[in-house]
């Protein structure tokens, strides 16, 4: 493999792994006798021109380019409207960008003098989404040599690789933000989520399956391999998730895992079939043995009740009777049923069933605090 397929390689490397771009650009500046190379995104707005993102070889990044921003920041001449379009879709000089005589390139020569760049070779790619892209190349301060028309014809050919694998980067990191979006969102459910795949290898948990899982109460994952208790229940359990993975309408299937802990109660339901064909089932977990533990002031904001009212619900939600519920509190038996005749009326239910599953419905049960 010659060099230039070795540097296409890693410039596409960068996509997935931010850390190699100053390797490619290493490669880059080593290629083209050029001392700093700086890739830099660009936005045109009201004001002018904004800057985004950012990435150089390794030498330019120990100089700290970002110390100089006449340099490489808003305030570059280079970047002014009318100077950076001339360089649009193409390898441009300072010759080109500049106008003769131009005083603005003389402020920006003297610039770059000082921290050791001299003759200048860049381009400028339009992406998808309006932004620009800029490569800006530098030569040392007073190296006798100069970007000849090899290095040109390289330059112009890397150009719209860079805008490519700039764009790739740019949505797998916006794919991975999301992911970890709804990571954290799906963290927040009481109910325990795994997804699998037919034959039960996990793919994906939130927070409350990893507490499932890893306190192995009638579940696990060792091996990555959804597991039961017993190879007889998970032979069962395995079956189950087929069987949902086979279900071309998709229905909601039900399994029940009874273990020393208690039952764990089970909703599967299959995807829709991905793009290589295959399905992925999820699992929707559910322990009546778990305590719904809802604060009490969030009970009195959800349901309108006193706070000592909605001390009582908050017990009665974890399965406790209103005369343990008196004595825990220290208060009268007949106090705290008054408490909840008043949890009654306000919340429209004639039964203490009735209350426990209007508390038990809500979003505060269904979320971790």
């Amino acid at each position: 493999m010659n060099n230039k397929d070795e540097l296409l390689l890693q410039l596409y490397a960068c996509a997935s792994q931010p850390a190699h771009w100053a390797q490619a650009l290493d490669q880059l500046c080593a290629e083209t006798g050029a001392c700093s190379a700086v890739v830099q995104t660009f936005e045109l707005c009201t004001e002018g021109v904004r800057l985004g993102w950012q990435v150089s070889d390794s030498r330019t990044q120990r100089q700290r380019p970002l110390d100089f921003p006449q340099v490489t920041g808003e305030h570059n001449p280079r970047l002014q409207t009318h100077r950076f379009k001339r360089g649009l879709n193409r390898v441009v000089r300072d010759d080109e960008l500049f106008d003769r005589h131009d005083p603005g390139r003389v402020t920006l020569q003297a610039d770059l003098a000082r921290i050791g760049l001299g003759e200048f070779m860049g381009a400028l790619q339009p992406l998808a989404d309006g932004r620009l892209l800029g490569i800006a190349l530098h030569r040392p301060w007073g190296d006798p040599d100069t970007f000849d028309r090899h290095s040109e014809d390289r330059l112009a050919a890397l150009a719209p690789h860079l805008s490519q694998a700039c764009e790739l980067g740019q949505q797998l990191l916006s794919a991975r933000t999301e992911m970890q979006r709804q990571q954290q969102h799906a963290d927040m459910l009481r109910c325990a989520l795994i997804a699998c795949d037919e034959q039960g290898q996990v793919q994906w948990m939130n927070h409350s399956a990893m507490l499932l899982t890893g306190a192995e109460r009638g579940l696990s994952s060792r091996g990555g391999l959804l597991r039961a208790q017993s190879p007889g229940l998970s032979a069962r359990l395995h079956e189950d998730i087929a069987a949902a993975a086979r279900d071309e309408a998709r229905a909601v299937h039900y399994t029940v895992i009874d273990n020393a802990h208690g039952s764990l109660h089970i909703a599967l339901r299959a995807s829709s079939v991905d793009a290589q064909g295959t399905r992925s089932v999820m699992l929707a977990v559910t322990s009546a043995q778990d305590l719904v533990n809802v604060p009490p002031d969030i009970w009195a904001k959800l349901l309108g009740l006193t706070l000592a009212e909605a001390r009582l619900v908050a017990a009665l939600a974890q399965g406790e009777t209103v005369e343990l519920h008196a004595t825990q509190r220290g208060i009268a038996l007949g106090t705290a049923r008054n408490q909840l005749k008043m949890a009654l009326a306000k919340t429209g239910t004639s039964r203490q069933a009735d209350l426990v599953r209007v508390a038990l419905s809500s979003a505060a049960a269904q979320v971790l605090g």
